[in-house]
């Protein structure tokens, strides 16, 4: 890796190393685009990778709209406490 590109990506980083750690960065980093470069040499058709999600997956429900009735034993208002509140905690 050229110099200027290593202080440049440095720079944009802002990362201050020395120069072991430069050496080791530059390294490090040539495999990374090494490995970009085999990832971009592959040659895949739309056939030969399996989506992550199938098709039959995708298709969801309608929704639909209906009412709720209100449970007796919780206020129309009731709101969660914070964890402060449980049993044992200082409540700050």
């Amino acid at each position: 890796m050229k110099e200027e590109l290593l202080n440049h990506l440095c720079e944009l980083a802002r990362l201050k190393l020395s120069k072991a750690e430069e050496a080791d960065f530059a390294a490090k980093f040539a495999q990374v685009l090494a490995f970009v470069d085999e990832i971009k040499a592959l040659e895949l058709n739309a056939g030969s990778v399996l989506p992550l999600v199938m098709k039959e997956r995708q298709e969801t429900a309608e929704d639909v709209v209906c009412e709720a009735e209100s449970s007796p034993e919780l206020p129309r208002d009731y709101r969660v406490g914070s964890i402060g509140d449980l049993e044992g905690g200082d409540g700050a």
